[in-house]
This record gives C-alpha cells, structure tokens and sequence, in this order.
C-alpha cells in the first residue's frame, strides 16, 4: 500500500518532540502528549457469538477483532458486528495473527470485513477458509503452513493486496483446475500447468477473470514461452523469476503493479532491452540500466509515455545518483523502486514537468507525489521534506527550530 505525504511528514512530530528539548511557552508538553494518546486511544472489550469469543477494539467507530480468547466449537462464524457499551460496531478489521495456529476447522468472514492482517490463520488446523467478496487487503502468510486447508472460498473482484506466501504449504496450492492454475478470486495463485503459451485472463475455470498474478505464481516454469497479460494489472514478486524460456510478453498495457524480480533470468528480459539497455513493458519500466551520470533522466525518448516505475527498477542507478527527472506521463512509483528503501539514497532533487520540486512548490505535485512519496521516504529528498514539515509544525506549536544537534536531531525551544 502506498504511503501518503502527510502521514510521514506528520510523523516528524512525533520524533521532533520526542528529540527535542521542548520548553512550551504557555501549554506543558505532557498536556499536549496527553491530549494526543487520549484520543488516540481505543475502547476495547470482549464479545462472545456461536461459541466463541473475540477480543475486539473499537476505532473510529468500528470495531476490529484481535485474536480468539476462547471457543468451544471448531466452525468459526467470525461476527459483523460486536455490541460494546450498549452499542453495535460492525466489524471492518481482522488483526495480525487473529486465528493462528488455531484448532478451527472452517473459519467463516463475514461481508463487513474488508482488511485481514498478517498471519491471519497460519499454522491451523483449519480445512476450509470462507473470505468475504468485500476483502480488499490480505496481509503476508494469511494462511501459510495450514497442514489441512483444502478449499478457499472467494469469488470477489475487490482484493487488490495479498501478501507474501498466502498459501504456501498447504495443500490448497497444487490443487489446481482444468487449465492447471490455482486461483482465488481474480488471482492467480500458482501455475502449475506445462502450457507453452498462456493466456492469464482465461486462467480461471470460471468466472471473473484472472487480472492479478501473485507472487512467484511462475517460478521456475520451464514450459512458459508466450504469456499474454491481456487486462492484468497486478503482477508480483518473482512471478516469473527463473521461467528460463519465456520469450514473448504481450499485451502490458493495464499493467500499474509489478514487483520485484518478477521477470529477472528470463530471455524476455535479456533480449527486450531498448538501445540504450532498458526494459519497458507496456508503460512499466521494469528495470534501469545505469550510466554511472549522478542524473536519471526519464524525460528522454527512450522512456516515451512511461506511467508507472516498477519495484527495484532504479536500483542500480539510483545508489550515486542525486538527481531524478521524472517523465510528464508518470502516475505511479512503487514504493520499492529505489532498491528497497532500506538504507538511504543520495537522490537530492526530484523534476516533474521540468520543475524542481520543493516543500514551497509541493501542493502543485501533490496529485502524484503525495501518492508516491514512500518512494522517496528514504532519500536526501525525503529527509528535506520531512525537515521542513517538522519545522512548520514547530512553529505551529510556538516553537522556534535552531538546527539539528547531535545525531541529526531537530532542537528547538
């Protein structure tokens, strides 16, 4: 999911005041921290329905289950709503490792609930799993390593994020239909077929059609020559990692969600490279080759009507690079493109339409960048911004920022 600007620069607050030695000229700090944790707070309680009972919270008027404090019957009905303080909450939210590990057999979610956190049912006993058409998130191993899981009930179209190793170690994943896919709604879980042209969309044995392809879905397939993505627009992590005799990948033209690796070692990607030494697929660029130039400038004709810069695509590049131009067909920057946000890029200044972007000028960007700006969270750029946002919510708050002391921090008094 991507990150919004305000809530990253809004967090510079919070490490600002934590940081700082914050002398308030009228209100105590402890006010203003007791102010913030008391409505940041959630009611919280127990609810008990068909033999079991939840442990829930109530947060911003709805409620989220957190685990199963006890049942006494193996067939989970998870509730839509619980009754707290003599009101109904409807439940929206199942938590981080709700039903792990668990002795539930058939675990049911009802149509309110839209979010599943990680670790949702992993390592239970259960058999059969019913998801609501309503999911629109699934977090990592939802129910990887359930020895007995045989069926996944889901015929929805709204699941747009599943998490790493859904399924992984369960034998749902090699039971697959007539055309040889596992699927899960309008996902495709696993190919296991030996086809040497694919058709994605027409996976599925029934209907909706496949438009998401999860991770490693293709891994190590040596059959897989032709795909077709017609209408696909979700492609994940390693997806066709090591299918060694793919050649032809047509039709990327919804594409706008590609992950890491998800075409390295194929003869697609050595043989597609433009003149210059770049993969673009569709409109996704899939992979950057670096000049060594301290500039990636996409705004050149190799790049030509780019929209979406895919997972790790400038990660060569953008190790010295201080400076990104960014094409004026750009909608979209996966929030791992610059080689997995995990240590700090040196990419200083960001162009879009030929304008640097600054803290002054960001409300004129803010369509694309506040959408894209996890991005940059990790980049010099990233920090600047942030830095300026912590120095206006200072000065909202009456206090003066005098610089950064030790270890970068901000002070102020």
């Amino acid at each position: 999911m991507k990150k919004k600007f305000r809530k990253i620069a809004a967090s510079a607050l919070a490490v600002t005041l934590a940081a700082a030695n914050v002398v308030m000229p009228q209100s105590p700090i402890s006010d203003i921290v007791t102010e913030i944790s008391a409505s940041a707070a959630s009611e919280s309680g127990t609810y008990s329905y068909g033999g079991v009972t939840y442990s829930y919270a109530i947060e911003n008027g709805y409620a989220k289950l957190n685990s199963v404090v006890k049942s006494s019957s193996s067939s989970w009905v998870i509730p839509s709503r619980v009754r707290h303080d003599g009101n109904y909450y409807t439940v929206t939210t199942l938590s981080n490792d709700f039903a792990m590990g668990s002795n539930a057999r058939t675990i049911t979610v009802p149509s309110t609930v839209k979010s599943i956190g990680n670790n949702f049912a992993q390592g239970c006993l259960a058999e059969t799993v019913n998801l609501s058409s309503n999911v629109v998130e699934i977090g990592h191993n939802f129910c990887a390593d359930s020895k007995n899981l045989r069926n996944v009930y889901y015929s929805g179209t709204k699941l747009v994020s599943l998490g790493q190793n859904p399924l992984k170690n369960t034998p749902f994943i090699s039971i697959k239909n007539s055309k040889g896919a596992v699927t899960m709604g309008q996902w495709l879980i696993k190919y296991l077929g030996t086809a040497s042209t694919i058709d994605v969309l027409a996976l599925n044995s029934n209907s909706p059609d496949i438009t998401k392809i999860a991770d490693e879905a293709f891994i190590n397939n040596k059959s897989v020559r032709r795909v077709n993505l017609n209408g696909v627009y979700i492609v994940g992590k390693k997806a066709f990692y090591n299918c060694t005799n793919l050649v032809t990948v047509s039709n990327a033209y919804a594409l706008n969600d590609v992950g890491g690796g998800a075409f390295d070692n194929t003869r697609w990607k050595t043989n597609n490279k433009n003149a210059n030494g770049h993969n673009i697929l569709g409109r996704t660029l899939i992979s950057y080759k670096s000049t060594g130039s301290s500039t990636i400038d996409l705004t050149v004709s190799d790049f030509n009507n780019v929209s979406y810069i895919a997972e790790g695509a400038l990660s060569d590049a953008a190790v010295n690079a201080t400076t990104l131009k960014l094409p004026n067909s750009i909608t979209s920057i996966d929030d791992y493109a610059l080689n997995g946000n995990y240590s700090m890029s040196s990419i200083a200044n960001i162009y879009l339409y030929d304008t640097k972007i600054t803290y002054s000028n960001f409300s004129q960007f803010s369509g694309i960048m506040e959408n894209t700006f996890a991005a940059f969270a990790n980049t010099a750029w990233g920090a600047s911004m942030a830095k300026s946002k912590g120095k206006e919510i200072l000065s909202s708050l009456g206090l003066t920022y005098v610089g950064t002391g030790d270890k970068g921090r901000y002070s102020a008094y």
